[in-house]
C-alpha cells in the first residue's frame, strides 16, 4: 500500500495503551487563502481554511478536496504537531482514523517526513457517485519517505512505492468530508 511507509510506523509504537476516541467537525468555510501562516523561520505552520474550490458543491469541488484532503496529510506527517486533518471526515473513516494515528505517534515520537510524500496526479469519478456521496478511484503516489528526528537525523528511509484506490467524499452542512478509502488490489 502506498501509505504503508510512513504508516507503518504506528505499528511498531512502544506504548500499547488505549487511544482516546477520534471527534470529527464539520470544517467551516473561510477565507480562499489556504497558505499556512508561520511566525518565524523554523516555527511550524498552522492550517489555513479549506480553500473555496474544495467547498463547492459540484464534483469537481468533490475532486479538489480529495486533492486537498492529501496535501493536508503531506502537512500532518512533516508538522506533526499541527491540527492538520481535524474536521475534514467522518467518523466512519477508519483511513483516516489511522492518519491520526500515525500524526500521534509522529508527534510523540518526536519525528517527521523531511517532505511532501503523497500525491494524486489521477482522479476519475465513479458511476455510483450521487449529488451528496462522490466516488472517485484515485492514484496515489508516495515518493519515497525520508522520516527525521527532531535534530534532523533520518532515522528511516522508504521507497517509493503507487496504488490505485477508491475514495468516497461525503457532502454534510456545506463541507465535503472523507467518509471512506479502499486500496484496490491489482487483478
Amino acid at each position: 500500500m502506498a501509505l504503508a511507509a510512513v504508516m507503518s510506523l504506528s505499528a511498531c509504537g512502544d506504548d500499547d495503551a488505549p487511544q482516546p476516541a477520534h471527534t470529527y467537525a464539520i470544517p467551516t468555510p473561510g477565507p480562499t487563502s489556504s497558505t499556512p501562516v508561520t511566525s518565524g523561520p523554523s516555527a511550524t505552520p498552522t492550517p489555513g481554511p479549506v480553500p473555496a474550490a474544495a467547498r463547492a458543491d459540484s464534483e469537481a469541488g468533490a475532486k479538489a478536496f480529495v486533492r486537498f484532503y492529501f496535501d493536508r496529510l503531506n502537512m500532518a506527517v512533516r508538522y506533526p504537531e499541527g491540527a492538520w486533518l481535524q474536521g475534514l471526515a467522518t467518523a466512519n473513516c477508519r483511513f483516516c482514523r489511522s492518519n491520526d494515528d500515525v500524526q500521534a505517534d509522529l508527534r510523540r515520537r518526536h519525528l517527521h517526513v523531511r517532505a511532501d510524500v503523497f500525491s494524486v496526479p489521477g482522479i476519475e469519478p465513479l458511476p455510483f457517485s450521487t449529488r451528496v456521496d462522490r466516488a472517485f478511484q484515485i492514484t496515489v503516489i508516495e515518493k519515497g519517505a525520508v522520516i527525521v528526528n527532531a535534530q534532523g537525523n533520518v532515522t528511516k528511509r522508504e521507497p517509493d512505492d503507487g496504488e490505485w484506490a477508491e475514495i468516497l467524499v461525503t457532502r454534510r452542512a456545506g463541507a465535503w468530508l472523507v467518509d471512506d478509502f479502499r486500496e484496490i488490489k491489482p487483478s
